[in-house]
This record gives structure tokens, sequence and C-alpha cells, in this order.
């Protein structure tokens, strides 16, 4: 294969042009499933079959380093993109773009949602501190992981409800819509500040929050 040849301005322009919402074809290997079966146990089999293309969003990219004096030319970039997103897959498009095949040789994900990679510990880390009794500082609490899903406030009564599993009433003037909520209440008066009850669906005819997961 003959070397590659490219300027720092093509690889610019070409990655991007992939900034927005693009079309995807999930790879082979993949966990998306086809009639039932994950793509990457077909893919160990031996079979390739068709995949639906899926829609997702590049919200930006930054090139990180370009090494084009040489043969086949490497290109770290960062991208931060929508859920469903295949990096992978990214990288096979920008080479096609460029006119010439492309693969991806690492990833590292730096974050997903409020969660960053400077956030995370490793197992040895984990057990370090646990032994120095340490760790607690370092955990985030459950709902601070999910900022994503709307909160919303219940009174003692019903904060007892959620916590025992049950439905939970809302106020017939709340303006709430279907979907998941993180849900806060103070068990008792004594209580300082609310807890954090668990996650809960709102069903806006029934006017009723039906638990997801309880956080007891």
């Amino acid at each position: 294969m003959k070397a590659v040849r490219l300027t720092a301005a093509q690889v610019t322009e070409a990655i991007a042009a992939f900034i927005g919402k693009i079309e995807q074809v999930p790879p082979m290997y993949s966990a998306v499933k086809v009639e039932g079966k994950r793509l990457y146990q077909l893919a160990r089999e031996g079979i390739e079959v068709e995949r639906k293309a899926r829609t997702v969003e590049i919200y930006e990219t930054e090139i990180l380093q370009m090494d084009l004096d040489q043969p086949f030319p490497k290109i770290r970039f960062r991208a931060r993109c929508s859920k469903g997103t295949y990096i992978r897959t990214l990288c096979t498009d920008i080479g096609r773009a460029l006119g010439y095949p492309a693969v991806m040789s690492d990833l590292t994900r730096t974050g997903t949602g409020m969660l960053r990679k400077e956030d995370c510990l490793t197992l040895d880390e984990i057990a370090a501190l646990a032994s120095q009794g340490d760790l607690s500082p370092r955990l985030i609490p459950a709902d601070q992981a999910i900022p994503h899903i709307p909160a919303w406030t219940v009174d003692a009564k019903m904060a007892v409800y959620a916590l025992q599993g049950r439905s939970v009433q809302a106020d017939i003037t709340s303006d709430l819509q279907d979907g998941l909520y993180r849900l806060y209440g103070r068990v008792s008066a004594d209580e300082e500040a609310e807890r954090f009850l668990g996650i809960f669906r709102f069903d806006e005819e029934r006017r009723l929050f039906a638990p997801e997961k309880v956080f007891n």
C-alpha cells in the first residue's frame, strides 16, 4: 500500500465536517441486538448481518495531535458526543472522508454525564482508601450522578409512602409531565434537609409517581 499523504488542513476539515447530527451504522462488534441476538455474538460466529443506521450527534471535536510525516499518519482527537455514538465507527468514517482506510487504535472515555475521569478510582485505589477509612469522601451521592433527571419534592406523608415503595400522589395543581423524576422529601419534621427518596415515573393522567428505584 502506498504511503498516505495528508495535510493538517485536510484532517481539520474532515473531522469538523462530522460535528452535528450524523448517521452511523453500528459495527458488528457491538452490543446492538438483531432478532434477539447481540451483534458481537454473530460476529464471533462469522456472521455479518445488515444493520440499520442510527442518528447520533457530535457536539464538538478537538484535534490533540497529528503525526502526518509518516507512512501511516496518526491523529488523536477528542469528541463530545451523544449517547449511542460509536467512536470506532466515527474514526472509520473520517478515514473514508479523507480517502483512506482508518482504524481506532485506542479510546479513553474522559466523562459521561457529570462524571469525569478525574473523579474515578481504580479497584486498587478503592481498596487502599477503604483500608485507610478514607473512601467515603470520594463517593458521589446517587442522585448527583443523574442530574439530567428533573427533581420534585413531596410532603412528609408522601415521602414515607415513597420509601415504602408505594405510588405517590402529586399535587393536582403541579405542572408535571410524563417521565422520570428524582423524588425528594423530609420523612420527619426533625430532618434538617430533604433526602433523596428514589427515581419515580410520573403518570400525568393518574397524577401518580410510581417507583422505579427506591433509595432507602
